[in-house]
Order: structure tokens, then sequence, then C-alpha cells
């Protein structure tokens, strides 16, 4: 007929199926591509956050062209995440 309920209980909680070196190569990778990915968004995050506070409005005509660029470029990127 099939497998008793015991069988699959018994198959649900060993996880045979399972390769247990396949799965903690996968969570390495995904650990390391998040740390790599995080150090990366918040060095440009630091980078961008510093030229808009020295070219904040006030300043010269060129500094407030620059400032306006990056802030377009900032919210820009603030939107991508609702995108994905």
């Amino acid at each position: 007929m099939g497998k008793s309920f015991s069988e699959i209980i018994n198959e649900m909680i060993t996880m045979p199926n399972i390769q247990w070196p396949e799965v903690w190569t996968a969570i390495v990778e995904t650990l390391y591509m998040t740390v790599v990915s995080t150090i990366f968004a918040f060095i440009l995050g630091l980078i961008l956050g510093v030229l808009l506070f020295l070219s904040a409005k006030g300043k010269s005509i060129g500094a407030r062209l620059f400032y306006s660029i990056v802030s377009f470029i900032v919210n820009l990127f603030r939107a991508i995440p609702f995108i994905i």
C-alpha cells in the first residue's frame, strides 16, 4: 500500500535525502555574500554620505550642482530595493 505513518515521521526527522556537506557549503557561501555586500554597501554609503554633507546647500554653485547630482543618485538607489 504505502509507507506507514511512523515510517513517514521517521523519514521527516532523520532527513535521509539531505546532503549535509552541500547544505553547509551553501550556508557558508550565503554568509560570505552577505558580509561582502554589507561591507561594500557600508563603504559606498559612507562615501556618498560624506559627499552629501560636504556639498550641503548654502555652499557655492558648483557644490550645489554636485549635491543635486549625488542626491539624485542616492534617491535612485534608495528606490531599488522596492523594485526588486
